[in-house]
């Protein structure tokens, strides 16, 4: 267990106390992306009640992605994606000419604490390209709390999300700067690059939702593949590999 010290304790009461008194004075109080400790906080009656909060986080989030101030991301390279692909052959032979480093898409996001009621906000963005015909996709996923929806809002580029149901419904929504997509729970979904430049989205969602990536896979791939027209733009068809969704 974590001592703290009686030095400590003493900032914490002060820093407690100034919050406490500025609220009171109706100033703005910031703080950075952390769990406050045990502190005062003034009630509709004006009494005190102890709560342990998380902090809130103010985050500048820009066209291209970046998010000042997240509190973690990742990013999903070439030799994460096998499988992905419907053309197995093309797959490898992206691997043998860019390597399995090669970044295809990046998450930033912030979150300030766990379980209902908690969001997780970020950015995804995914680099332009194409493996054979399909387009630069992420993996996708159901929430592994089926019911979680989420909030998609195209920042830059152009893309596609492809939205499926374990029971065969599927629709592709294009996503353009300034879009925005309401992801209902019970849905499959993916984001695709349709454009030249990054495919940046922001997200919200909430934090028990979790991801269950293996659904897809379990299925031979989603129902539905977005492809090169051969004119410029992009088209679906049906992916012969998808075997059906098995509800877990």
């Amino acid at each position: 267990m974590t001592e703290i010290s009686d030095r400590e304790v003493q900032a914490d009461k002060s820093t407690d106390a100034l919050a406490s008194r500025e609220f009171r004075q109706g100033r703005r109080v910031t703080s950075g992306p952390a769990t406050i400790r045990p502190s005062a906080v003034l009630g509709q009656t004006g009494s005190h009640m102890l709560l342990s909060l998380p902090r809130p986080a103010a985050l500048s989030i820009g066209s291209d992605g970046t998010m000042v101030g997240r509190s973690a991301g990742y990013q999903k390279r070439l030799g994460d994606l096998a499988g992905t692909y419907r053309d197995e052959g093309a797959y490898q032979t992206a691997l043998a000419d860019h390597g399995a480093d090669r970044i295809v898409y990046s998450v930033e996001e912030s979150r300030v604490a766990d379980g209902p009621g908690a969001l997780i906000i970020g950015t995804s963005t995914l680099l332009p390209g194409r493996i054979g015909d399909e387009f630069a996709l992420t993996r996708g996923h159901l929430h592994a709390i089926a019911d979680r929806a989420e909030l998609y809002h195209c920042l830059s580029g152009t893309g596609v999300m492809v939205l499926e149901t374990i029971d065969g419904a599927s629709q592709v929504v294009a996503l353009r700067p300034g879009d925005a997509l309401h992801v209902p729970g019970h849905w499959l979904h993916r984001s695709v690059n349709v454009g030249q430049e990054p495919f940046v989205t922001l997200f919200c969602y909430s934090a028990d939702a979790g991801q269950d990536y293996g659904i897809i896979a379990d299925a031979g791939g989603m129902a539905t593949l977005v492809v090169d027209d051969g004119a410029g733009g992009w088209t679906t068809r049906r992916n012969p590999n998808h075997r059906g969704y098995q509800a877990r």
